[in-house]
């Protein structure tokens, strides 16, 4: 039985590239280094995607909010093709910055209201209405907006390429 690394699952193609991985230092020919190199990366790409499968990866994440944004905001291709100025790259650019660095005012540090059923001060930046700004103390869950805002993006700037547009 082989020691389990922290943070490592002990899954079966974690325990199969280990094995392949004892071998690898004693690979005689090109044949058994190259099976070897396989073996590791198949492990990889099998673990790869289970975790997209359970939606663990960042992509998975991100490719589930921009569905949930479509699907539940209403915030379509035609809608995203009405923020030709950059906005919602700029909206990503608000939710990737740490939270600690939005809370800067003329160079010194405060703090804003910790109530956001009541108030909630929008950061320098934000390029849309004040209630479309939904902070949260989940740091993933933030640059999983962020990734989703900056996918709009890019799918904008591409339909608009294809349009005869150019890419802004």
């Amino acid at each position: 039985m082989t020691a389990q690394t922290p943070g490592v699952p002990d899954l079966p193609e974690v325990r199969e590239a280990r094995k392949a991985l004892r071998c690898l230092p004693f690979a005689e020919t090109a044949e058994h280094f190259n099976a070897t190199c396989s073996a590791v990366e198949a492990a990889f790409a099998a673990l790869s995607a289970r975790d997209a499968e359970v939606g663990n990866c960042g992509a998975a994440l991100i490719a589930a909010e921009r569905r949930r944004q479509v699907e539940a905001e209403g915030w379509t291709s035609e809608h995203d093709d009405g923020h030709a100025a950059g906005e919602l790259a700029q909206a990503a650019a608000v939710y990737a910055t740490p939270p600690r660095l939005r809370r800067m005012r003329r160079g010194e540090w405060y703090e804003p209201p910790r109530d956001p059923g009541f108030y909630v001060e929008v950061p320098k930046g934000w390029p849309f209405e004040t209630d479309a700004y939904k902070p949260s103390d989940d740091r993933i869950r933030e640059l999983v907006k962020a990734g989703a805002l900056i996918a709009a993006e890019i799918d904008r700037l591409q339909r608009q390429a294809l349009a005869g547009g150019g890419g802004a």
